[in-house]
């Protein structure tokens, strides 16, 4: 029996009266094919509470590069630690500081074409290049004049297949209001830092009086959260917070297509969900020295990773990834293909507590189990350690796996 793939809507529309056209939907309702089992099989770890030689603060972005090594960025220790193929300790590249080579709030990690490590402090939107032994190679600024005026905080970064992604967020606060204008954007570059093109922007109101609530949608928006490139330069975008859409652009920042799940609902959040959520707002209102009123969302974002792979196809963890799995199952994925068809679900087997650890996607076959990686994403949105109220105490890890289906 040959199986098909359902496709409810792939529609190429022309807008006659703007003169443009809008890129095509490719919207499917259940998957083509039966779910498929990937087992991780643990190739080695480094952390954790057995590691006398390796200790990881706050271990925020982790990437490899094309020789296999894999690099993890230590937001609390502002530094880069380099591990080969094997897991041996290559060595740590950077340290705090704001010359060369330096970090302050280290927020974004990356590999460059010519091979070289960039690792870049949240505030400011700068780069520091480092070869693998350490030696500083200069600086690397996102855009032709840099930051503006106000704050300029880096969220995330990404770069593959020659194209640099970035989202970040410029800040300004006025003490005599005690509100903040922030102004949200990912952009994508060349691997020199110039301009190529603006995929999302938004623009938001923050009052930290305590007279009126933030809202979580506002605060938290979903191009900042999740966003990636592929290794073909291609940027994988969610169209929003609350839809199963992802937008796809090339490298000059040109809308291809967009991929929808259609139908889909995301789950409730769960009380472990709330009081996480609870967490971070405890420790933002402890930092002001008032109850900062917070607007939470009923649902967690719906799309929470993507994972592009070296085929084009597209691995999506979403709000019920974590939910109701079977026994020994870390994770459900959904697979995409290269044409943006739901091709399949994936059904994740080996280490990994889905309640807690995040996977990140080191391509050629291997992906890194994060312990704690939940937790670890949430205080990114913090300038401080969150204390999570009924959360076992975690000691970050690292476990890389080879990814076999």
């Amino acid at each position: 029996m040959h199986r098909f793939y359902v496709i409810t809507a792939f529609i190429l529309l022309t807008n006659t009266i703007a003169g443009a056209t809008t890129p095509p939907l490719v919207s499917s309702t259940k998957p083509a094919t039966e779910p498929v089992t990937v087992t991780l099989e643990p190739l080695w770890s480094r952390g954790g509470e057995d590691d006398e030689e390796v200790l990881f603060g706050s271990p925020r972005d982790v990437v490899a590069d094309a020789h296999g090594n894999v690099l993890v960025l230590d937001r609390q220790l502002n530094h880069i630690v380099a591990f080969d193929p094997d897991g041996e300790l290559l060595g740590i590249l950077g340290r705090e500081g704001e010359g060369p080579g330096e970090f302050q709030r280290a927020g974004g990690l990356v590999v460059l074409p010519d091979g070289s490590v960039a690792g870049a402090s949240s505030i400011g939107g700068r780069f520091e290049r480092l070869a693998m032994d350490g030696t500083p190679l200069g600086s690397l600024q996102l855009g032709d004049d840099g930051p503006g005026e106000g704050i300029f905080v880096l969220y995330r970064a990404g770069c593959a297949g020659g194209t640099l992604m970035a989202a970040t967020a410029s800040s300004s606060f006025d003490q005599s209001t005690g509100k903040m204008s922030r102004v949200q954007n990912l952009d994508v570059y060349g691997t020199d830092g110039s301009p190529r093109g603006h995929l999302c922007e938004a623009t938001v109101e923050l009052d930290f009086t305590g007279t009126q609530a933030i809202e979580e949608i506002s605060l938290l928006r979903h191009f900042l959260v999740v966003s990636a490139v592929g290794p073909d330069g291609l940027v994988y975008v969610p169209h929003s917070r609350d839809e199963y859409v992802i937008d796809v652009y090339d490298a000059e920042g040109n809308l291809l297509r967009q991929v929808e799940r259609a139908g889909y609902e995301a789950p409730k959040r769960s009380d472990r969900d709330k009081r996480r959520m609870a967490s971070l707002v405890n420790t933002w209102s402890a930092g002001a020295g008032f109850e900062i009123p917070f607007e939470r969302c009923a649902c967690e974002m719906t799309i929470q990773a993507i994972y592009p792979d070296e085929r084009g196809h597209v691995f999506v963890r979403h709000a019920a990834s974590n939910r109701d799995l079977p026994d020994g199952v870390f994770l459900r994925l959904d697979e995409f293909d290269a044409q943006g068809r739901w091709l399949r679900e994936v059904l994740v087997h080996g280490v990994g507590d889905s309640s807690l650890d995040t996977m990140v996607w080191l391509g050629g076959g291997r992906v890194a189990v994060q312990r704690g990686g939940a937790l670890i994403a949430l205080e990114r949105w913090s300038d401080t350690p969150v204390y999570w109220d009924d959360e076992a105490e975690v000691v970050p890890e690292l476990v890389v796996c080879r990814w076999e289906e």
